[in-house]
């Protein structure tokens, strides 16, 4: 079942304002780093990758290098903003007629004189100045340790601000994703503001409902999240074709999911949270992964 940052001490401006976007890269931000080399990050609704690949920044390392990703056809430019030795591409693919998610690409030169690659990829929004800015940032290295979740989830997780006991049967399916078998999944990000938020869940569910699905019901209803009395939209969908494959397997049939965007701890949150219909339901009609986080009214 994926934000918007100015660092502008790179344009000779002051320290105090550097040190406040860090200080929102550590409210904002999470990340994992993968065994395999590649960083992902999460922030304000984007999600990021970070890796090194090991051909040269010349001409034909870069021919090589787009066609391992297969972005031969794009053209690129270089950001001259970056102030580093770089090509930027930028892609939109149209999921529905109101829909389109953009990927962006950062081909940088490193120390070493090999390619560091950084992709970005968001819903409905595109914003050049937060991928060179947090580029420098992972560039830098400057991203704060406190974003950084280990791969293997060891008893408990950040989710927005505080820590959340999982189980242990629970794993990363994606950067900000756990699913917890028979127990339910969710999703989030943490945004700059109230409308980032809600346009993030508004994408999300109008990307699940552009697949191969029917919408069995909607309705708004109240809950409690993370202590806050608020609102979500519930949606039960009839998973068809290879989209049942995922509940084939475990025996479910449909699929239930509450969207929410809320100020949560003096931030705003978009949460996704989903279980089949035969997951484990508790007492208070939601499996254990949710009910940790939202109550039924």
């Amino acid at each position: 079942m994926f934000r918007k940052l100015l660092i502008l001490i790179a344009l000779g401006l002051s320290t105090p304002l550097f040190s406040q976007t860090i200080d929102e890269v550590k409210t904002r931000m999470q990340a994992i780093n993968n065994p395999n080399g590649v960083t992902f990050y999460n922030m304000d609704g984007y999600r990021i990758t970070s890796e090194e690949i090991n051909k040269p920044f010349t001409e034909k390392g870069m021919r090589k290098s787009l066609r391992q990703y297969n972005l031969g056809d794009l053209k690129g430019k270089k950001d001259e903003q970056l102030g580093l030795n770089n090509l930027y591409f930028s892609m939109s693919d149209k999921v529905t007629e109101t829909c389109s998610v953009t990927t962006s690409y950062y081909f940088i030169e490193n120390s070493g004189g090999t390619i560091s690659f950084i992709t970005f990829s968001a819903a409905n929004k595109h914003d050049q100045d937060f991928d060179r800015n947090i580029a420098k940032l992972i560039m830098n290295k400057q991203i704060p340790s406190e974003c950084f979740e280990p791969m293997e989830i060891r008893g408990s997780i950040n989710f927005a601000g505080r820590k959340l006991e999982l189980n242990s049967n629970c794993y990363w399916t994606s950067i900000n994703t756990v699913q917890c078998p028979y127990d339910g999944e969710m999703n989030w990000s943490m945004h700059k503001d109230a409308a980032d938020a809600k346009l993030a869940i508004d994408s999300q569910m109008e990307i699940t409902k552009a697949h191969d699905v029917e919408v069995i019901s909607q309705s708004t209803i109240d809950v409690i999240f993370e202590d806050v009395p608020t609102t979500a939209v519930k949606v039960v969908y009839d998973l068809k074709g290879i989209a049942s494959v995922a509940g084939g397997m475990s025996g479910g049939k449909t699929l239930t999911a509450y969207y929410i965007a809320e100020a949560v701890r003096g931030n705003y949150i978009s949460c996704v949270m989903s279980h089949w219909n035969n997951d484990d339901i508790q007492n208070g009609g939601l499996p254990i992964l949710l009910s940790r986080v939202m109550k039924l009214k």
